[in-house]
Parts: C-alpha cells; structure tokens; sequence
C-alpha cells in the first residue's frame, strides 16, 4: 500500500512539475525543449555534458533557435550563423554588458557600491564606468603602439623559456600540458602586470588562480541560470583561492606595481579610479583580466604543439615555409646559425595563423552569453523575452557542416588557405562577435604562433611511450573554458632538432627577444 501511495504521489508532483514548466511560455519563442526531468534536467545535462549538451540536442532537432527551461528562467540557445548576426547587431537589447555584470556580481563578488558603479550609465559611452572601461581595453589591446608594447614585454618573457631543453625541462622531459600552463601564464602576466611585480611570480598565487579557474569551470552554469538572489557556491566568501588571489592584487596596486604594467593595467586603473572605485575592488576586478587571459591560450598553445607534432608532414611543411624568412650568418669555425624576425612571419605566413584557427575551430566550446534587457523579435519571427539569458555555442558554428564540409570533425589546417574561400558571417566566433570582440584577440594569436614558431624551429618532441607514438587524446567539456583540454597530459622528450645543429635568435620587428642562444649546448 505504501508503495502504491509513494508511487502516485510521486507521478503527482511528476505531472505538477511538467505543468508548471509549460506556462508562461509564449508560443513566438523559440520552440521549447522538454526534459524527461522537469525543472532541473536541462540543467543536471549542461552540469554533466558542459557545452556539448547544446550540440546533442541541436543534433536532434535541427532547430536555429530554441529553449531550455532552467531553474529560475529560460536561455535561448542560437545555432544559426544568420541568426547569430543579427544578436550581434542588436547589441542593446541582446546584452553582452548586462551578462557581464551579473559576471562580476557572482564570480568577482566586488562591493555594493562598485556594483552600482558598474550598472550606472550602461551604454553610455562617455560616463559609465563598465562602458569606459571597454573602450579603456580596446584602446590597450586592438593595435598600434600599446599593442606593440604590451606583445614585446610577453614575447621578452617568452623567449627565454623556449631557449633550450634544459630550460624547458629537467633532462627535457616535460609534461606537455603542466609545461604550457606554466609557460603561458608567466608569459602573459609578465606582459600585462609588469616583470617586476607580477604577482604570479609566487606560486601560491599561480596555484590559487589554477583551483579559481576549475571552480569557474565547474559552477559557471549557476551564475547563468540562476536568479540574482540565489545562493551559488561560487559566491561564497570562503573560497581561500580567490581570496589569496584578491589579496595578492590588493598589495600589488597599494606598492603602485600597475606604474611599471601595461597599458591595459594602467587605463583601467585610471578608469576605476576616476569612479572612486577603491583598492580592494580593483584588485577583485582583475579575476576577471585572469580569466580572459589564461583560461583558453593556455589550451589552444598546447593543441597547437600537439597537433603540429603529432603530424611530422605539417611539421615539416612549416619548417620548410619558415626557413626563407631566416637569415644564414656562418662564424669563422663554419658553424650555421639563424635569425629570424618572427614579426614578418605573422603577416606573410598564410599556414601559421592557419593552424592556429584550425586548432581554435575544432576544439571550441564557449557559449558566449547575452542577457535580454528588453522583449526582442529576432528576424521578425522569434520573440526573445526579457530578462531571459541567450547563448551562441561556437561549437554549433564551427562544426557546421554546411559551412566546413563534411570532414569538419577534422584537424585541417589548409582549409583556411583555399583560393576564393569566404566564411559566412558568424561561422567562426572563437572571439566573439560584432561590438563584443575580444580585445585580447590579436595579443593572443601573437602570443601563441610565435611559441609555435620557436618550438617548432628549435626542436622535436617525442612522446614518451612504448613505441615513441602520439596518442590520440580525450578532451573534457566545460560548462564555460572556450577551448577544450586533454583529460590527461602526456609526458615528451625535448631535443634539439636531429641533425641540425643550427642555432637560434628570434626578433621582433629588428629587437632581439630573449637572449643569444649560440653559447647553449643540448642536452
């Protein structure tokens, strides 16, 4: 008997829960999705599939547009390039800047009086301080000159750590994927917080930001469903991590160490400044400048290495593509070595940035987020109602058939150098789109082909293993990280390039980086 009351009980609140979860859904939405779970079951699959859940329900249902229903409100979901476009240009209503202050309400946790400041003056662009400060990164990290100088201080901290086996690793074994992170997030700090006083140079900070970044990944679906007045486990203080990275920020702009950083650091000071933001909430403002700098060149620079070793006629066709860009200077003892200006590389070197796009374009899997600050009617049809969050995975413009071809699952880099080919708008959305571009795009791109380039013309790798083979590895999904990381890192033999005995110096635009590297020997 009871189990028949627990059974109809059960089938009762089952049905209650499927009613409640069809109302207030108007039938020019976007087509709504059904969970076998209501409420929670949309959720409990982005939780346990991360971004790929969009892609095995887009599978399914071939929709451009549709809605999941989470605990609290609805996210539409975009798979069409076109449509896509279009968010893109209504950027006021489709909101990247509403999603970003519910971004910083529950991941950077600032003061209520900095909250306020960031919501005041949203859109206008000559007093709010968060539009202010978009314009202030635009303005650090598009191009010209603050560009340059912020690209030459990552490439001067980069260039030593790419000089030799020895430097890169005991004996020149690394593991490949814990010897990227290291590598790219000195680098990059260096840059933007200064040589001198970067914190990441303490490895407890770099160790906090690592256990911040995994507990980003894991809990960001709640700061996108759930409503502002929810609890989150990433909103709680006691998050030891994040506070040692906050206080690390604190000591660093209380010893003015943002006077010797990069543009971006020091505008965005001003900025914050000029708004009477204190301290402790700048400092707090730069989880998010980590976030956006780490989180994703960090994987994309090892895929890269990965890929282009892993497959020795690429490998090889690079090296062959770089070499006329080398200068040929012989001492008096005949030895050979090389120079090369990296800088014309980027520009005159279509296979480069190639891989590098392939590599982002395969392996993608943000869901760049908008929050609906209005009802909008999308290509006339669909009605995006407010407050609501809206997503575009890359994953289902990336890997779109109709766009990329059949092969699309595969690494293949020449695809980008056809004769005559033109993307459609929106196929490839790695940074974003329309006015929410990611201002650390070309900074990035830069970063990452010239550790291409260095590794690739100094040296081989081989995997440690039986028979000395690349493995094919598994990637993990995300709920948030852009671009996917191996379940497992892979341990490899760092060496001189076989037989060629040649030695190394790399330029930027005519300034060496680094230093000399004919005094090395291998090891």
């Amino acid at each position: 008997m009871l189990s028949v009351i627990l059974s109809i009980g059960l089938g009762a609140i089952f049905i209650f829960l499927k009613k409640i979860t069809a109302i207030d859904h108007d039938p020019r939405e976007p087509p709504l999705i059904p969970s076998i779970i209501p409420v929670i079951g949309h959720l409990i699959g982005m939780l346990r599939h991360g971004t790929h859940y969009y892609t095995q329900i887009s599978q399914r249902t071939k929709l451009p547009i549709y809605t999941l229903r989470l605990p609290g409100r609805k996210v539409y979901i975009v798979t069409s390039p076109k449509l896509a476009t279009l968010c893109d240009r209504n950027a006021k209503a489709v909101s990247f800047r509403v999603y970003v202050l519910t971004f910083a309400r529950r991941i950077l946790v600032p003061s209520s009086k900095a909250m306020s400041a960031l919501a005041e003056n949203l859109y206008d662009d000559d007093g709010g301080l968060l539009p202010q400060t978009v314009q202030a990164m635009h303005d650090a990290m598009i191009g010209g000159e603050n560009l340059e100088q912020t690209t030459f201080a990552l490439l001067q901290s980069l260039a030593p750590k790419l000089s030799s086996p020895k430097e890169i690793g005991i004996g020149g074994r690394i593991k490949m994927f814990e010897w990227v992170k290291d590598v790219v997030t000195q680098a990059s700090t260096d840059a933007i917080y200064g040589k001198r006083d970067n914190p990441f140079h303490d490895p407890a900070v770099s160790d906090a930001f690592c256990t911040i970044d995994v507990i980003y990944q894991g809990h960001r679906t709640r700061f996108r469903t759930l409503r502002p007045s929810s609890p989150s486990h990433f909103c709680s203080k006691r998050l030891p991590g994040r506070e040692k990275l906050f206080y690390a920020f604190k000591e660093y702009y209380l010893k003015d160490g943002h006077l010797n950083a990069s543009p971006l650091v020091k505008e965005r000071f001003k900025v914050n400044s000029a708004h009477n933001i204190s301290i402790t909430d700048i400092a707090k403002f730069e989880l998010g400048v980590c976030l956006g700098l780490m989180s994703n060149s960090v994987p994309t620079s090892f895929w890269c290495l990965y890929y282009l070793y892993s497959q020795p006629s690429l490998l090889s066709e690079l090296r062959s593509e770089i070499l006329p860009f080398a200068k040929v200077n012989e001492n008096k003892e005949r030895r050979i070595s090389y120079t090369i200006d990296v800088a014309e590389l980027l520009t005159n070197l279509p296979l480069l940035p190639a891989i590098v796009k392939e590599t982002l374009r395969v392996l993608s899997a943000n869901a760049s987020g908008r929050a609906l600050s209005q009802d909008t009617l999308l290509d006339n049809r669909y009605l995006l109602k407010k407050d609501n969050l809206l997503l575009l995975p890359a994953a289902e413009f990336h890997h779109n058939e109709s766009v990329w071809g059949a092969d699309y699952r595969e690494f293949k880099p020449h695809r980008w150098l056809k004769d005559g080919s033109k993307l459609p708008a929106s196929s490839f959305r790695i940074f974003g789109g329309g006015t929410n571009l990611c201002p650390g795009r070309n900074l990035a791109m830069n970063e990452i082909m010239v550790m291409v380039v260095m590794m690739a013309m100094r040296f081989d790798f081989t995997p440690v293993s039986v028979k000395g083979e690349w493995k094919r590895l598994k990637t993990q999904f995300h709920i948030s990280t852009s671009v996917l990381e191996p379940v497992e890192d892979i341990k490899v033999d760092v060496k001189k390039r076989s037989g060629s005995g040649e030695d190394w110096t790399f330029l930027w635009k005519g300034k060496k980086l680094g230093y000399d590297t004919q005094a090395m020997t291998s090891s």
